[in-house]
């Protein structure tokens, strides 16, 4: 069960590897570790070998750009999972939320968002989440090289209602 940050996170984790490095245009992330790209590590600070990045460093990363900025913790945990999961992944996960819950979708996580997701129901704004971000991962360009990863980590995602 998810019930904080800590758990979203050893949950996230189960979707990330340790050190990867795919030097190619399906994966323009570059060097990644936890989840974290490079770029990302230099950002917060972190200057030592991505292989070296400790976990701990991520989840201080994670929070701060990832879950606070999200709002995730006044969401129901539910769905603040799948909103974490994809702001850490990528996409527009603002816009996302707000579209399954009706609102406009303006991109930014505000009173009227929070209310909106708390009046509805936690399953329906999960597939209508997840239907969302779908729909935009299939229009990148390296989707081809990518389909079966992300749709296999959103299918595990839907076991957290």
């Amino acid at each position: 069960m998810i019930t904080s940050f800590d758990d979203c996170f050893a949950r996230l984790m189960e979707n990330e590897g340790g050190y990867v490095y795919r030097p190619n245009a399906a994966d323009p992330g570059g060097e990644t570790r936890w989840g974290i790209t490079l770029n990302v590590a230099r950002k917060w600070g972190y200057m030592g070998a991505m292989q070296e990045l400790p976990q701990e460093t991520a989840k201080e990363i994670a929070k701060a750009w990832y879950w606070t900025p999200y709002r995730c913790g006044q969401l129901p945990m539910a769905i603040a999972f799948h909103v974490f999961d994809a702001a850490y992944h990528g996409g527009q996960p603002v816009q996302w939320l707000q579209s399954a819950v009706g609102a406009t979708p303006d991109g930014i996580i505000g009173p009227k968002t929070i209310e909106a997701v708390r009046a509805s129901q936690p399953a329906a704004v999960v597939m209508g989440f997840n239907r969302k971000r779908l729909e935009y991962l299939t229009k990148l360009k390296n989707w081809p090289d990518n389909a079966r990863g992300w749709t296999l980590r959103i299918v595990r995602n839907m076991e957290v209602f």
